[in-house]
């Protein structure tokens, strides 16, 4: 049985040819130089997309007109916080997030958080 190592493929009559020797090492200084690079690019695109008027990250799931509405709807005791959430296609959690408070007295008594 046979065994190829990665080093085989730089061998040349059983030496280390020139070749193989430079690919080795310039793979290996790439290697050692690409997470670098790699920010470098990324940090210039982000860069680049921002002076377009460009930005990245998830749009919100909450308009301003749906957190009034919700809001509003919060104000009834009779609508729970789930009912409201599912009528706004979205999870309790996020109207938690973006009202705290959905059931407390500040809400009721007509004061925005």
């Amino acid at each position: 049985m046979h065994v190829n190592s990665a080093n085989d493929s730089f061998r040349l009559n059983g030496r280390f040819s020139e070749i193989g020797m430079a690919s080795r090492n310039l793979s290996c200084l790439r290697l050692r130089i690409s997470p670098k690079t790699i920010r470098d690019q990324t940090n210039a695109g982000l860069k680049s997309a921002r002076e377009r008027g460009r930005i990245g990250g998830r749009s919100p799931a909450l308009s301003a007109e749906d957190l009034q509405a919700a809001k509003a709807m919060l104000k009834d005791p009779n609508i729970s916080v789930a009912a409201v959430a599912g009528r706004l296609r979205v999870a309790p959690s996020t109207l938690y997030r973006h009202i705290p408070h959905a059931r407390s007295a500040s809400l009721e008594g007509g004061a925005d958080s």
